[in-house]
């Protein structure tokens, strides 16, 4: 059990973001220390610097490959950021920068910059968002906001077709097995509110049909059955079409339990099995009570 709970569900997926800029920040921390050894202070200067790269190397490289055995991909990327965060040292601290050319130091030092925001621009905007989407709540998505497209998984905020406001959100449907949009993080409690509301727009002639899946942090814990959440198909008509789901529904789709209303944890639309790809549009997710 968690011992810090936070009220957007994703919380984590978004530390394990920043955790990127820990591969820096952490073999900066290290090199800094192993620099300051007696031990390797006897080495000549440029030895040192070879002796902190090389062993910056075959750490990072072998958390990768330890990763690897895990469910957990190496990642090239990842080796680099630890090799940065060496780098960094070695430019920065005296004796260790005056072995590099002053333009290669600059340049170096820039191209860690560069990485250094890189891994903290969506990040950022990403943790900008979860706190805008506690102020929008019991609205989940309305796309009107620039950073919204952030809380899916795929998709693009669009001008035309809306159903309110500016703005919705155009998701290609691959035709594969499953193709899936989820939510990457919303607002876990539902309780007080009577239903989910949400509109979708078919720019086809056909009628299409898509499948939802909305589940708590229970589900996640045991062997996610299909009988342990809510699952629904509905037909997706040419136009506009305006969706109502009974949260009761949901709270009692569970075959053994209710549902935790106040621990949502999963809002996901997929299709199944397309001939072919396709274009849907979705606009005003929300929450509603019995009053609007």
């Amino acid at each position: 059990m968690s011992i810090i709970e936070f009220p957007v569900d994703g919380i984590g997926d978004l530390l394990r973001e920043f955790s990127n800029l820990g591969h820096l920040l952490c073999f900066a921390t290290l090199t800094y220390l192993l620099l300051g050894l007696q031990q390797l202070k006897q080495y000549p200067v440029r030895r040192r610097i070879l002796i902190v790269l090389l062993s910056a190397l075959v750490l990072g490289t072998g958390i990768e490959l330890a990763q690897g055995l895990t469910l957990r991909e190496p990642s090239l990327m990842d080796v680099i950021r630890d090799l940065a965060g060496a780098l960094l040292i070695n430019f920065l601290v005296k004796p260790e920068r005056e072995q590099f050319d002053v333009w290669l130091r600059r340049c170096g030092l820039g191209l860690i910059l560069m990485l250094f925001l890189y891994d903290s621009f969506f990040p950022a905007l990403r943790l900008y968002d979860r706190q805008l989407a506690t102020q929008q709540f019991p609205i989940l998505s309305n796309l009107e906001q620039p950073t919204e497209a952030l809380r899916w998984s795929r998709g693009e905020r669009v001008t035309t077709p809306v159903r309110e406001g500016h703005y919705a959100l155009q998701v290609d449907f691959a035709s594969e097995q499953y193709s899936t949009l989820s939510m990457n993080y919303l607002i876990r409690d539902w309780r007080g509110f009577s239903a989910l509301k949400f509109s979708v727009f078919n720019p086809e002639s056909r009628i299409l049909n898509l499948y939802i899946k909305i589940h708590d942090r229970e589900h996640r814990r045991t062997d996610q059955e299909y009988s342990d959440r809510y699952n629904q198909r509905v037909s997706i008509r040419p136009g506009w079409n305006e969706f109502s789901i009974r949260l009761s529904d949901i709270q009692s789709a569970p075959k053994t339990r209710l549902m935790d209303m106040d621990q949502i944890a999963m809002l996901q639309f997929f299709t199944h099995n397309l001939s072919q790809s396709q274009k849907l549009y979705f606009d005003a997710i929300q929450l509603v009570t019995d009053s609007q």
